[in-house]
């Protein structure tokens, strides 16, 4: 994203839909501190069984920080972050959302997370 790309996107009063979340999924970053399956939101709401897999499947190595295209991904999530700040200062509409589920990213829960990664690279609420 160039700056020219960003008042171009704003200027035609386009919106950006906003996966922060799904690009920490796909760097395995959050996977590697489960600690987030206890919060009340994900805990409260997510089937037990569910929770109990993504714990097997950590203590198994099934989220690798290592690997194909692991540098990759974990560049493109400070990249995401630079090109997202870029378009909200040009003035587009930045609204939050994911999909789910990937690894770390629990329905319902995963829209919460969205705000937070939208925080974490430099957007305030409107």
């Amino acid at each position: 994203m160039s700056p020219d790309l960003a008042r171009v996107v704003a200027g035609r009063g386009m919106g950006v839909i906003s996966t922060l979340t799904v690009r920490e999924s796909f760097a395995n970053t959050r996977m590697h501190d489960l600690s987030f399956l206890d919060q009340p939101l994900i805990r409260d709401v997510t089937p037990p069984n569910f929770l109990t897999e993504i714990r097997q499947a950590a203590a198994h190595g099934d989220f690798p920080m290592t690997g194909p295209n692991m540098d990759t991904y974990r560049q493109w999530l400070p990249r995401a972050n630079a090109n997202l700040m870029m378009m909200w200062q040009a003035g587009v509409l930045v609204a939050a959302g994911t999909e789910a589920p990937y690894p770390g990213v629990v329905q319902g829960a995963g829209l919460h997370r969205e705000p937070e990664r939208l925080g974490a690279a430099g957007c305030r609420p409107v």
